[in-house]
């Protein structure tokens, strides 16, 4: 009877085809049912926000934007919260079943920092006139101002200037130069000629730049825009220190593995990560002030 469905070669593929496809239902069917029953019991959507707001001690109230999804994540069912509060966003990955969090991620958004603002005009004109283009107008008008001499004109000027000037006879020359001589003083040969390369006294000695750190990118010192009125940065192991404090914990029972200066977006910033076990800690903190602005915490 089931050779009958797999008689001819187009029967057969017919009958795989079918059967492939009522199996890639059932899957489906089954990944939705499993998905559906993992979200009916759990904490839910409201609850699982309460347990971020707890961890980042943000009144309720005062979060916006308040976004709660279930999803299923590195072999998991969770629920990514995401929410504002005080110019600071926040995005947690709260546990589906129990509400512990697995992972964190907090950004400051408004940082003020006067050492890198930077002065900006704005221009909405798009026919606005352009340093090049004004230079070249100047140019143009100071040439226009200059009358043009006539060419027949300037060479009469020139021929009657050259007639002005007397000819000096060849020996009267001669003779002025042997008057002039005599009034040379000779230097004797026993003479103290003092050595050139001795500084005079009155000179004082050239001003030293100092470029900073050497640890420390000497494109920021030279940059007015980023370095303020000379300020420098806070240097790496202060920013260690930061870190460490802002996560409680001592250097001595963490393991860094990334500890660099760098330029996020125009910042000038220090990325800090270090481990905890399985615990991933990530910094990004303000070269110049110190702030913290952005930090993750990753238990997955």
């Amino acid at each position: 009877m089931i050779k009958r469905f797999f008689y001819t070669p187009k029967k057969a593929a017919i009958i795989t085809i079918c059967a492939l496809a009522i199996l890639a239902f059932i899957g489906t069917a089954s990944v939705f049912a499993v998905t559906s029953v993992a979200e009916n019991t759990s904490i839910g959507a409201d609850k699982a926000s309460l347990f971020a707001f707890a961890d980042a001690g943000v009144d309720p109230v005062s979060a916006r934007n308040v976004q709660s999804e279930f999803e299923f994540e590195n072999g998991r069912f969770i629920y990514e919260v995401d929410f504002i509060s005080d110019e600071t966003k926040y995005d947690y990955w709260i546990q589906a079943s129990d509400g512990t969090v697995i992972k964190k991620n907090v950004k400051i958004l408004n940082q003020n920092n006067t050492n890198k603002d930077a002065e900006v005009i704005p221009t909405t004109d798009a026919s606005a006139v352009t340093i090049p283009d004004a230079a070249d107008t100047a140019n143009d008008d100071a040439a226009a101002a200059v009358p043009e001499a006539p060419f027949d004109d300037a060479d009469t000027a020139y021929d009657d200037a050259s007639a002005a000037v007397p000819e000096v006879p060849s020996d009267d020359a001669d003779t002025a130069y042997d008057d002039a001589a005599p009034a040379i003083p000779e230097v004797p040969s026993d003479a103290d000629i003092s050595p050139l390369s001795e500084p005079s006294a009155d000179v004082p000695d050239a001003p030293v730049i100092d470029l900073g750190p050497a640890d420390e990118p000497a494109e920021a010192f030279l940059n007015p825009q980023k370095n303020g009125e000379g300020s420098g940065f806070i240097g790496i192991d202060r920013a260690k220190e930061i870190a460490l404090n802002h996560a409680g914990k001592s250097s001595s029972s963490v393991s860094f593995s990334k500890v660099k200066l760098d330029d996020d977006d125009g910042e000038v910033v220090y990325e800090i990560e270090f481990y905890i076990g399985s615990i991933e800690y990530d910094y990004e903190i303000d070269a110049y002030s110190g702030t913290i602005l952005e930090y993750e915490i990753d238990n997955d």
